[in-house]
């Protein structure tokens, strides 16, 4: 199995740790430094290796994940498989479709592990295929151009998604997201939440998926109360369950929710303006919400607070 293409290299040691998912290769030679990965391969090698552009093979166990590529441009399909080929060798893609209906053939036919799925095309689009299957058993990578709307609801369900142009290290990544799911035997409920949402036009009705560091919560947007940052994690406080920390930073919800009726109050705060049951003046004030907390206001973020209520929120 192909690990790695090495570029310019003498000779080099290579010494390759087991993990979960990932596996990162390090290369000490006399005038390079390189450090090449391939997630969702396991192996242990320790060896010194002679190579002048060559290709590093190791052997591994894992089955091959079948894939489906559906996307209505040929060019976009040759470059993804390409890219599939040389750096995820532990894929293998058994068909093609460039559209709805063809690839409603080819599921059926073949029944793939993975589904790399343009959600822009010409007659139906990627959810449009979704909806028309009775059951998803496959995992689903998006592919897009971007779509603001397609990218908000695609975080809306922490699905995986690749923008174009693919990212070699966005595919790998992806993959190797795909490959430790189902090792754990734990598929992620992101396609089921996207085709629950597409129809739901009051925002605080849509579900939204909350990683979490032993798997993922699905939650209704209006069961939040509020969001505080702790380092690259943020802390969840809901209506009727227990606090949770999320494996996500602030920033990225008060992107993903600030259209849903969401506000930054604080640098650590982020509110939902539904659960806002009192406000109390000062030199930034402070909130009263829906669960009694007692959150603070920064002088900065108060004029544009108190604007979402003078417009009727």
């Amino acid at each position: 199995m192909v690990l790695a293409k090495i570029q310019h290299a003498d000779v080099m040691k290579c010494q390759c740790a087991n993990e979960i998912g990932s596996m990162d290769c390090h290369f000490d030679f006399p005038r390079y430094d390189l450090i090449a990965k391939s997630p969702a391969l396991k192996a242990s090698f320790t060896g010194t290796l002679s190579y002048s552009h060559a290709l590093v093979y190791f052997s591994t166990s894992m089955p091959k994940l079948s894939a489906i590529l559906v996307d209505d441009e040929k060019s976009s399909r040759n470059v993804l498989r390409e890219y599939i080929t040389r750096y995820c060798p532990d894929v293998t893609v058994v068909a093609e479709a460039d559209s709805v209906q063809s690839a409603l053939l080819e599921i059926k036919e073949h029944a793939p592990d993975i589904l790399f799925l343009d959600v822009e095309m010409p007659r139906g689009n990627g959810f449009d295929l979704l909806e028309q299957l009775e059951e998803l058993p496959f995992e689903t990578i998006f592919v897009t151009a971007f779509d603001h709307y397609a990218i908000q609801a695609l975080n809306y369900s922490a699905a995986y998604y690749l923008l174009k142009p693919v990212s070699i290290d966005e595919l790998i990544a992806a993959v190797a997201k795909v490959r430790a799911q189902k090792e754990k035997n734990n598929s992620a409920p992101s396609t089921r939440v996207i085709l629950d949402n597409i129809h739901v036009t009051d925002k605080q009705q849509k579900k939204i998926v909350l990683p979490l560091l032993d798997g993922f919560e699905v939650v209704k947007v209006e069961d939040i109360i509020s969001c505080e940052a702790h380092d690259n994690f943020t802390d969840f406080r809901f209506t009727s369950r227990p606090k949770m920390m999320i494996c996500r930073n602030l920033k990225f919800y008060e992107t993903l929710l600030e259209e849903s009726g969401f506000i930054r109050v604080h640098k650590s705060h982020l509110i939902n303006l539904e659960h806002v049951v009192k406000y109390t003046r000062g030199k930034g004030g402070q909130v009263t919400m829906s669960d009694r907390s007692v959150i603070a206001v920064s002088s900065q973020k108060k004029d544009q607070f108190l604007q979402q209520f003078e417009h009727g929120k």
